[in-house]
């Protein structure tokens, strides 16, 4: 199968969400995702090559290295964090923070969930939501930095000790 017959059969796969509504996300949002999901995943994770430079945007987007400006990629970040959001937090109060770990270094997505999780954490009157919360900040960042051993006090998103003033 030639590498563009596998970009047409993928974007024949339908109904890539298994939600009909994701709360946060708009009906056109959903719409695009759900239709061409497959292709949007198998181009992130590198399944496919990139034929075109505008894939090739995509491919950065996903990586973080640069913002989405088209519908495609705003839609598919915004579906990545909700769902990866969600997952983490499901575990995180279930006390299990492996599913961090899947979660690709380079994807987009982590520092979404890093200052999503701050939020969360800084809304929660509960003691334990807020142990949890940081927790996952913690495992999450140590995840970022590659497995480097550092408190959620001393770093940023970038690994910086900016809080000491250095």
């Amino acid at each position: 199968m030639t590498e563009i017959e596998q970009h047409k059969a993928l974007l024949k796969n339908q109904n890539y969400v298994s939600k009909a509504n994701i709360k946060g996300m708009t009906l056109t949002e959903l719409s695009l995702v759900n239709k061409c999901g497959y292709w949007l995943e198998a181009l992130s994770t590198g399944a496919i090559s990139p034929l075109s430079e505008s894939q090739r945007q995509f491919i950065s987007v996903t990586k973080g290295e640069v913002s989405p400006r088209t519908e495609h990629e705003k839609a598919w970040v915004k579906y990545r964090v909700i769902t990866v959001l969600s997952d983490v937090i499901n575990q995180i109060s279930e006390g299990d923070y492996s599913h961090i770990q899947d979660i690709p270094r380079n994807d987009c997505v982590v520092s979404a969930v890093i200052s999503a999780l701050n939020a969360y954490e800084n809304a929660s009157d509960s003691y334990l939501v807020r142990a949890s919360c940081q927790k996952g900040i913690t495992k999450m960042r140590d995840h970022q930095n590659k497995g480097k051993s550092q408190s959620r006090n001393n770093i940023t998103n970038y690994g910086g000790l900016h809080d000491f003033g250095l």
